[in-house]
């Protein structure tokens, strides 16, 4: 769980069985992981929070207070969240933060915010 800590990490590249997705704008999708089991996201123009747990590589995030403002066409805000919803397993990837969903349905790979 150190390994989450004490950095905002920037959404920048979704993969899965159809291929890559580079994400234009890694400010707009961020996800900052608290000690205390909080986790704070902003998904384009709406910010939740959640909470979530870690054991080895076994990470549970549940996002479960989004504001609903209407992001603009072409926001990935709702992919974005229930993608976090179905995360499994986290590792790092040199300073890239990976988060692999259920099923093998795909990574999401963050970098750390500058």
């Amino acid at each position: 769980m150190v390994l989450l800590l004490v950095v905002v990490w920037q959404w920048v590249q979704f993969s899965d069985p159809s291929g890559p997705i580079t994400i234009d704008d890694p400010s707009q999708y961020t996800a900052e992981f608290m000690a205390d089991g909080k986790v704070h996201v902003k998904a384009d123009c709406n910010m939740g929070n959640g909470t979530y747990t870690t054991e080895g590589n076994s990470i549970s995030i549940e996002i479960m207070a989004v504001t609903r403002a209407m992001c603009p066409p072409g926001s990935l805000s709702d992919q974005f969240l229930q993608n976090l919803n179905a995360a499994s397993l986290y590792r790092l990837e040199g300073d890239n933060l990976m988060i692999d969903l259920q099923a093998d349905s795909g990574t999401m790979e963050f970098a750390q915010a500058k």
